[in-house]
């Protein structure tokens, strides 16, 4: 057995309307884009653990899902968005300023966070990850052959169209919140073309079409998260710069 107790996803008990709460956001400011189109948000209550997760990190992980959570609904809230928790019971909206009756009115004008705790990589996938020298052919068959995955993984699907009832079916925003441990920040340090190889491998092995990656490593009696770093089809991955910390 990988870790002392094995689940298939936690719950964050104590995410609900006045749980999502209005924030200073200091990293980019709140002014809306000339660009942006109102759209709603809508948060999984779980965080799928496909591969277990020890017992020590399960605080940690709903802590720091909460505080991405937080501080994209104050986004949301500034600029007059709908925000919405999904859970097994149905979807409640936390600010529907639409007047929406479900998530499916809004069609693909919608994004969708689904967490996922990976935690430690096998060790040949980060082997490559960490190995400068690889070339990116051999990078891309290692990644292929030693990244996890499983029929059951294809969240966008299971979660986003069978669970939150999206559509399309395979919803192009569906974006999963993907933890990794790394303790040499090796991901944050890919050059751009093995990072775009890796977030693809990650959209196919863990089933969307974008992720935000959140890597994370054991510093003294803590654990430190880095920033994270979205991954698109189109090939953007922006991140804040890695020694900038997520409290």
């Amino acid at each position: 057995m990988l870790f002392d107790k094995v689940v298939s996803r936690l719950e964050i008990d104590n995410l609900k309307e006045d749980s999502l709460v209005r924030r200073e956001l200091s990293v980019i400011s709140s002014e809306k884009p000339v660009w942006f189109k109102t759209h709603p948000i809508v948060f999984s209550k779980y965080i799928q653990v496909p591969l277990g997760i020890p017992s020590e990190m399960e605080k940690p992980i709903i802590n720091q899902v909460e505080g991405i959570y937080n501080n994209l609904a104050s986004r949301y809230f500034d600029w007059d968005c709908p925000a919405a928790v999904w859970s097994d019971a149905g979807t409640e909206f936390v600010n529907n300023t639409q007047d929406l009756k479900q998530l499916s009115d809004t069609g693909s004008n919608l994004v969708a966070i689904n967490p996922v705790f990976l935690g430690k990589l096998p060790e040949k996938a980060m082997a490559a990850i960490e190995n400068e020298n690889v070339s990116l052919d051999t990078y891309k068959k290692q990644l292929r052959r030693y990244l996890p995955e499983d029929d059951e993984w294809l969240y966008v699907q299971n979660i986003g169209s069978d669970g939150m009832k999206l559509r399309p079916f395979i919803h192009p925003h569906f974006t999963n919140l993907i933890f990794i441990e790394d303790e040499h920040e090796a991901i944050a340090k890919l050059p751009h073309d093995k990072m775009l190889v890796f977030m693809r491998m990650m959209m196919a092995k863990v089933g969307a079409f974008k992720n935000i990656i959140v890597t994370y490593r054991k510093e003294g009696d803590g654990i430190a998260f880095d920033q994270p770093i979205l991954g698109t089809m189109e090939g953007g991955c922006p991140g804040p710069n890695t020694s900038r910390r997520l409290h």
